[in-house]
């Protein structure tokens, strides 16, 4: 796993489409991040696709409001941040996002449906950062929503790990 080492991500807005806090307008950062993949031989890429037309539901238009990781089908995923696994909606599930990670400071982290699961994961279970989930298919959706609005989770990513793209 990837944590992160505490390099300010890059805002060039203060806005949450740009990947700032929406309370205070700076560089939104989860303590204890993990990159959500683990690094293997082969790329992993991803872009600011945030604003992308997707589904609707974030921000009431249709857009993304994620990000999307490519990589290898099988690649690791773990997870970016401590707290507790909870089952998306089926609105939330049409929408890209299969699971939530909901952190003691009630962020939640969205991911789309992995390839496989690791023992023992389901709703309710405590996690930490970087305990493996699973394996990724050929794309990972990533999502971060805080005091109910998205934030788009780009800029942390690459504070984290740049990108392979």
């Amino acid at each position: 796993s990837v944590a992160w080492t505490g390099a300010a991500p890059i805002v060039t807005e203060a806005l949450m489409e740009r990947g700032a806090d929406p309370n205070t307008g700076a560089a939104a950062t989860l303590t204890g991040f993990v990159f959500p993949l683990i690094p293997t031989s082969t790329p992993i890429r991803y872009v600011d696709d945030f604003g992308q037309p997707g589904l609707p539901g974030c921000f009431g238009k249709p857009q993304r409001c994620a990000v999307t990781l490519t990589a290898e089908p099988g690649t690791g995923v773990v997870t970016a941040t401590a707290g507790a696994l909870d089952a998306a909606s089926p609105t939330e599930q049409a929408a890209g996002v299969a699971f939530w990670i909901i952190t003691a400071d009630g962020d939640r982290i969205g991911y789309s449906g992995l390839a496989s699961y690791d023992p023992g994961i389901g709703d309710g279970v405590a996690v930490t950062a970087g305990q493996a989930l699973g394996t990724s298919t050929r794309s990972t959706t990533f999502t971060w929503e805080r005091a109910g609005q998205r934030i788009n989770p780009y800029p942390m990513l690459v504070a984290t790990r740049p990108s392979d793209a």
